[in-house]
C-alpha cells in the first residue's frame, strides 16, 4: 500500500515539473524575416539576413528562430547579434543614451549647410539693403 502511495506521489512529481519546463513555441518564417531584416550578413557586403542563402545567413536565421520561440524580442536579438558581432551587422546604428554617434555623423554636415545658407541668405539681405 505504501509502495503504491509513493510510486504515484514520484509519478505526480514529476508531472508537475514536466508541466513546468519551458517550452518553446513555433514561429513562422514571416516573424524570423521581419528580425532578419534589420540585421545584415557578416559575409556579404550590404544585404540583409532575409534575402541572403549564404550558409552564416541560414544559421543566423535559426539562432533568430530559436531566441525568438524562447520567448526574446526583435530588440533583444539585435542587440545579441551586435555584441556579438559588433554594430555593423544592424542596419540601423545602435542608440546609446539617447543619441547615436553614427547618427551625429549624419546631422552635423546637414547642420552646417544649413547655417551656411542662413548666412549666404542673410548677407545678400543685408547687401540689398545697402544698395
Amino acid at each position: 500500500m505504501y509502495n503504491r502511495a509513493w510510486i504515484f506521489l514520484v509519478l505526480l512529481l514529476f508531472n508537475s515539473v514536466k508541466a513546468n519546463e519551458i517550452k518553446p513555441t513555433p514561429v513562422n518564417d514571416n516573424i524570423v524575416n521581419a528580425v532578419a531584416k534589420e540585421i545584415y550578413c557578416p559575409v556579404c557586403d550590404n544585404i540583409p539576413l532575409d534575402v541572403c542563402d549564404t550558409q552564416a545567413c541560414v544559421q543566423w536565421r535559426e539562432v533568430i528562430r530559436e531566441k525568438l520561440s524562447l520567448g526574446w524580442s526583435p530588440d533583444e536579438i539585435k542587440n545579441y547579434f551586435s555584441e556579438q558581432y559588433g554594430g555593423q551587422v544592424l542596419s540601423e546604428p545602435p542608440i546609446h543614451n539617447g543619441v547615436s554617434f553614427n547618427l551625429l555623423i549624419y546631422l552635423i554636415p546637414g547642420i552646417v549647410l544649413l547655417a551656411g545658407f542662413i548666412l549666404v541668405i542673410k548677407s545678400i539681405h543685408s547687401g540689398m539693403r545697402r544698395g
